[in-house]
């Protein structure tokens, strides 16, 4: 008889380790959902900063082509008039 509570105590004692791991597993599981999503959001972010920067470069190569166009302008018109 004494054997019986034992096993009785010792079932409970599963069962209460189940529960505690299916709560811990479901709030891992919610937790993950939220951190996949995150990350989902700053891939997306990501994407869109690098195709600014790409842009920018762009733009920074054009700017300096065009200096580069207006000073060798101007030296055409300044070098003459120091002759």
């Amino acid at each position: 008889m004494e054997a019986l509570k034992v096993l009785e105590k010792k079932i409970a004692a599963l069962v209460e380790l189940v529960q505690q791991f299916k709560a811990e597993n479901s709030k891992l599981a919610d937790e993950n959902a939220k951190l996949s999503k995150k990350i989902e959001a700053l891939e997306s972010s990501k994407a869109s900063e690098v195709e600014r920067f790409e842009k920018l470069d762009k733009e920074k190569a054009l700017t300096k082509s065009a200096i580069s166009s207006l000073i060798k302008s101007i030296d055409t018109l300044v070098v003459p008039e120091n002759r």
